[in-house]
């Protein structure tokens, strides 16, 4: 509760503390005299009229003060219930919007999708090692090498072998897999086997 400084006269407009009776953490009981005032016409001494607690003092001895200043503050059961009330709502607003923001991420993580990016093989199941072309392709895909037949040499699996496994698998396995390494585009130069080199060496056509 605000104490203000009272009007002491009709022509009177301020006044001077002239003593507080209370300091700041003392206890104040109704009609208990608080401070003396003094003007130019009158001295007069200022009861409280609430129990409580002086909380702050806001004008010093022999300072004068307007009419309708407030000269300090006492502190009431129902100031201090109404603080707690308003931490208590404070409280659970935070507790409130803590949850709902866990709750989001949980929820966001839930849809995340759990398919990882697929690591490049080096080799086929059978051991045959694979071109880093290759590799990329079928991480690209997604795809399992031993479901590839390879008709390179010793069974290894080529560039055309992955191809024709996803034109036989249809449009799900050509679609790549979200996060995978992006393929290697073929070169413009074309290649075909030679007759001098029967173990299907390619070389460029010129």
């Amino acid at each position: 509760m605000d104490v203000i400084m009272p009007q002491l006269g009709e022509s009177v407009e301020e006044g001077t503390i002239a003593q507080w009776h209370k300091k700041p953490g003392d206890s104040v009981a109704i009609d208990e005299i608080l401070l003396e005032i003094e003007t130019d016409k009158v001295a007069t001494e200022v009861p409280s009229l609430v129990a409580g607690v002086m909380k702050d003092i806001l004008v010093a001895e022999g300072e004068t003060a307007k009419v309708g200043t407030v000269l300090c503050v006492i502190s009431t059961a129902s100031d201090e219930k109404a603080t707690g009330d308003d931490k208590s709502a404070g409280d659970e607003k935070s507790a409130s919007s803590k949850g709902a923001k866990a709750e989001t991420a949980k929820t966001e993580s839930a849809k995340a999708p759990s398919r990882v990016k697929a690591p490049l093989p080096k080799t086929a199941p059978d051991g045959t090692p694979l071109s880093p072309a290759v590799r990329r392709l079928i991480a690209h895909h997604d795809l399992d090498p031993a479901a590839i037949t390879g008709t390179g040499r010793d069974g290894r699996i080529q560039r055309n072998d992955v191809m024709k496994h996803l034109d036989r698998a249809g449009p799900e396995a050509a679609a790549p897999m979200p996060g995978a390494f992006p393929p290697v585009k073929p070169s413009g130069a074309m290649w075909s086997a030679s007759p001098s080199h029967p173990c299907g060496a390619k070389l460029p056509r010129i």
